[in-house]
């Protein structure tokens, strides 16, 4: 079967993906929240579109393409998909890589002059019109005197029955997107713009996203109530949302201080207020697990906090450990003891919502 470059005409909704106000994004993308009506990939003829092996490519200069802030390093990297749909046999989801490489500022852009910094394999359950976070399994420094190029490269699947267009918009960019596709007969990066017939209107949404510490995961949900501090306990998580790289740091701060405390999880939410007594919310519902294991109950010592490194591929359960799938959203909250007007009591964070990849 013969592959080709295919536009995709499709019209779909957009749907825009607010960025981390604690970070600093780097993009070449005018507009870097919408994405637009076509895509471009390497992929058998219409009607099957089955993607075949392609790389879809920037490269960052500095400070050309953006100014680093001082201390911060790259934490994660933003991408556009217009469409991921898996073959029969996937059951939702598809693999991909985001990798990151040095070159030299000035060299021409072939894989040859590459340095990879890092390789971070992921999955991609299906979707539209979506802008995908990956975090990485550690910062990636910018080396002096060398670009950043970033690739979403997409394996080859066609045997899969696999399909994949990336998102991106007509609404301007300040460097060119890229496409490599050898079964294309693009062996090696190829301007958009120029490519084949020419795309000069397909901009890919590929950002880079800097911080001074490692990346924050999921999303807060349920309202705590105040605890002996006078504040309410904060639910966070760091590392990595891919399930491959089994990263995941669960914090929990703004505790009472010199408590004993531990992590619940479920992949429900619910609210419950005042449970068994406690003068917090519990946030979490259906089948809850504990971290109650060995080393895992902590004290909030004087910093009023305490973390967890936790396996993904052993969430606790009411049935015994479960590993997380990718596709699948957790919520985690932790409980710790508390006084009330002098009281002992106990009392919980606010959730957290994590979707894994």
């Amino acid at each position: 079967m013969q592959s080709k470059l295919t536009l995709t005409l499709a019209v779909l909704a957009a749907l825009a993906a607010p960025k981390a106000a604690a970070q600093t994004v780097c993009t070449q993308s005018t507009d870097n929240l919408t994405i637009g009506n076509g895509g471009i990939s390497c992929a058998s003829p219409a009607p099957n579109l089955f993607v075949a092996q392609n790389s879809y490519i920037r490269r960052y200069t500095f400070p050309g393409s953006c100014t680093i802030p001082s201390g911060q390093s790259i934490t994660a990297v933003d991408f556009g998909v217009q469409l991921a749909q898996a073959g029969p046999a996937g059951g939702g989801m598809q693999p991909a890589n985001v990798r990151l490489y040095s070159i030299q500022t000035g060299t021409a852009l072939t894989f040859g002059a590459m340095t990879l910094l890092r390789d971070e394999p992921i999955i991609l359950v299906d979707q539209t019109m979506q802008i995908v976070n990956t975090p990485l399994t550690a910062p990636v420094a910018v080396p002096a005197g060398r670009d950043i190029v970033v690739e979403i490269f997409i394996p080859s699947g066609t045997a899969a029955q696999n399909r994949y267009f990336p998102g991106s918009n007509g609404a301007g960019q300040t460097a060119p997107s890229y496409l490599a596709a050898p079964t294309c007969g693009a062996p090696e990066p190829a301007d958009l713009a120029t490519l084949g017939a020419g795309f000069p209107n397909v901009h890919l949404i590929i950002d880079l996203v800097f911080s001074s510490g490692p990346p924050t995961l999921g999303t807060n949900y349920c309202t705590a109530n105040n605890n002996s501090t006078g504040t309410t306990g904060l639910m966070t998580a760091t590392g990595s949302a891919m399930v491959a790289s089994n990263n995941v740091m669960l914090n929990a701060s703004r505790l009472s201080l010199n408590s004993f405390g531990f992590f619940l999880t479920s992949r429900t939410q619910g609210f419950v207020a005042n449970p068994g007594g406690s003068s917090g919310n519990l946030c979490v519902g259906g089948a809850i697990g504990r971290f109650v294991g060995p080393g895992q109950i902590k004290n909030s010592g004087t910093s009023g906090a305490i973390n967890l490194a936790i396996n993904v591929n052993a969430m606790p359960s009411p049935v015994g450990p479960v590993a997380a799938m990718a596709g699948e959203t957790w919520n985690f909250q932790a409980w710790h003891r508390d006084t009330n007007a002098g009281a002992p009591t106990s009392n919980f964070t606010n959730g957290l919502a994590l979707l894994f990849q």
